[in-house]
């Protein structure tokens, strides 16, 4: 189209941006292929020696798991969990467990028979499992020796992930594969937003969402081919039951890259994983990129290996909540991401912030990550959060809570005076409050409703 910008990919008669990439080849829509067969034939058609690859390693034992055996376990989960328990395509699993070895296999065997899989924080408390539960409808749960008193009891029974049980169903040898016609279009997971803003929302993605996010990055990897590049190592700080972690882990099978898997997170433990395993390329979060690039610690350890970072993720729909998914979703298709963002002449997308985190100071709406990135580099402060503050004459004003740094007597005036003569009067900070750390979501995002909920009772220094 003449009209398509070529720098940046901007229609002017349309005013839509086009991805200026080659257009992703994806297979037929009315193929019958579930999100883990497109991932493994992927895998089957590079050139790499699945016996001598190295798939999954547990970061905290060490014991990995080479990309034959894990395609031999998950072929042998399938077949037992479609013989013992008759799990058919549309049943829906929830699971209870933090990441270890055996939750890929899991994965890939329930997605591979048409079971949605729906994955939980297991921290969390019993009446949010409850509505979780109550949300997706599951047939069978999955988890730990550790976890499963949080779970009511299910028509097929709870599957213990730690018992020799479950280990007994990775290595039956059985006949032959289980033959489940998935159609792309079926739900194949049903994630959990974080609820940092308010209710916990069941998020619907469909098998045919997995396999264009995974032919996108093949793509992407076939046209960055370079002699002599290291075998991409990832390490997974973010965990499996989030939208984020379920999605890498889909993109490193499909791609043939290692993956280094972490329990539960740790900043410490992470840099050394980094070194220990030679790691390329780390998904994170935000603020997790904000404290590798600010703690000292960081400079303890050798990172040389290390690549690449990313973060990201966006989703379809709300399981049982229309509203909020026509919030998302127009009558078009267009998907609502909800982030505030701006694009450069050279068609490069910069998200600013969250539109429903906006503070609306008078008639101005200010994005608290704009000040967090300011305040983020003064040398005094090691992390920080900014949320809205009622004001009854301003509507609402911009808050800080700030982490000092060990040794650090910054005041809540200086804090307010950094950013008062770097920013437009109506983005001040106009409250502060020193806390030991800033509470976040398992997969890194700051919970802001938390914050907001402790202003009451929360020391303040103000404007």
């Amino acid at each position: 189209m003449k009209e398509i910008n070529p720098s940046n990919g901007f229609c002017s008669k349309t005013k839509i941006y086009h991805s200026l990439r080659p257009q992703v080849i994806l297979p037929p829509t009315n193929q019958p292929l579930s999100a883990s067969e497109y991932a493994i034939s992927l895998l089957r058609s590079s050139s790499l020696s699945l016996e001598n690859t190295i798939a999954f390693i547990d970061s905290s034992t060490g014991t990995s798991l080479s990309y034959s055996d894990f395609i031999k376990q998950t072929e042998s989960l399938s077949f037992s969990l479609h013989n013992r328990f008759g799990l058919k395509r549309g049943d829906t699993a929830f699971i209870l467990s933090s990441t270890s070895l055996q939750i890929p296999i899991l994965y890939f065997s329930l997605l591979s028979l048409g079971v949605i899989v729906s994955p939980a924080n297991p921290i969390s408390t019993i009446p949010e499992i409850s509505r979780q539960i109550s949300l997706v409808k599951p047939v069978i749960g999955f988890s730990t020796s550790v976890t499963s008193n949080k779970l009511p009891s299910f028509h097929h029974g709870t599957v213990l992930l730690d018992s020799l049980d479950f280990k007994s169903m990775l290595t039956i040898q059985q006949p032959g594969r289980v033959n489940v016609q998935v159609v792309q279009t079926d739900t194949a997971a049903i994630l959990y937003s974080s609820g940092t803003t308010g209710l916990v929302k069941g998020v619907e993605l469909t098998h045919r969402n997995f396999i264009a996010f995974t032919a996108g990055h093949n793509q992407v990897r076939l046209e960055m081919v370079e002699e002599n590049q290291p075998h991409p190592i990832g390490l997974f700080t973010i965990p499996l039951f989030h939208v984020f972690g379920f999605c890498v882990a889909l993109i490193a099978v499909a791609l043939g890259e290692t993956a280094v898997l972490m329990d539960r997170f740790d900043f410490e433990g992470m840099l050394k994983a980094v070194e220990t395993y030679k790691v390329t390329y780390v998904p994170v979060s935000p603020p997790l990129v904000v404290a590798m690039a600010k703690l000292d610690l960081v400079d303890k350890f050798d990172l040389s290996s290390l690549l690449v970072v990313a973060c990201g993720g966006a989703p379809l729909g709300y399981v049982g909540d229309d509203e909020a998914t026509v919030a998302t979703l127009d009558s078009e298709g267009w998907l609502k991401t909800g982030d505030l963002c701006n694009v450069d002449n050279d068609g490069f997308l910069y998200i600013v912030d969250r539109l429903k985190e906006l503070i609306k100071y008078k008639a101005y709406q200010v994005p608290p990550a704009e000040l967090e990135h300011l305040l983020q580099t003064h040398l005094e402060i090691a992390d920080v959060a900014v949320v809205p503050y009622p004001d009854e004459e301003a509507g609402q004003i911009p808050m800080a809570f700030v982490v000092r740094k060990p040794g650090s007597n910054l005041t809540g005036i200086q804090v307010m005076e950094f950013v008062a003569k770097q920013v437009a009067p109506y983005k001040k900070i106009r409250r502060v409050a020193f806390v030991s750390s800033i509470p976040k979501s398992a997969a890194g995002k700051i919970s802001r409703k938390e914050l907001i909920d402790s202003i009451q009772t929360t020391p303040l220094s103000k404007l």
